[in-house]
């Protein structure tokens, strides 16, 4: 999603780019599995970006979300025309999100966004010189990113009905 920055006092300019990984942030999984969805922010603007939070909305939940994201962005922030890469490792990344297999069942899906606010600030919020009331901000910029999570069939529940099906089978052929 490209989020273009628009500035009343013309000093900030460009766009910001954010890259789920997975593409469309589609995940799967089984019951009581956690995974995350990995984020590239692609600075093509010539302020610094500094994430505040990340939220997530669903139409139906069937889990958890955790933000992940925030916590890693408290002393940092993305340089004009710097491309940050993040990759998703089981629960890492821009948020984990655990399934819960107390009621979650295949075929499920949690369809929603993933809420992504972030302030871009003119000079980098880490430099010693850094004025927060002088310097020129965006606050509360946003992207929404859509995101699935759905809960695969687990691999037990499959083998078990496979077995069965075939012990039916068996029962029909002898009768």
């Amino acid at each position: 999603m490209i989020v273009p920055l628009d500035d009343p006092n013309n000093v900030l300019s460009g766009h910001v780019d954010f890259t789920l990984d997975p593409p469309g942030g589609a995940l799967a999984a089984e019951p009581w599995q956690t995974l995350g969805w990995g984020l590239t922010i692609d600075n093509q603007s010539n302020g610094w970006v500094v994430i505040i939070s990340t939220t997530c909305g669903q139409t139906a939940s069937i889990g958890t979300f955790t933000d992940l994201l925030t916590s890693q962005f408290l002393n940092f922030s993305v340089a004009p025309g710097v491309t940050w890469p993040s990759v998703a490792l089981g629960p890492a990344g821009l948020g984990s999100y655990a399934i819960d297999g107390s009621f979650a069942l295949p075929g499920d899906a949690a369809v929603g966004e993933l809420d992504l606010l972030f302030d871009v600030h003119s000079v980098d919020p880490n430099d010693p010189n850094y004025d927060s009331t002088g310097d020129t901000q965006l606050p509360g910029q946003q992207a929404l990113l859509p995101a699935t999570d759905l809960p695969e069939p687990a691999t037990p529940a499959l083998t078990g009905l496979a077995l069965l099906d075939l012990g039916l089978k068996a029962v029909r052929r002898r009768s």
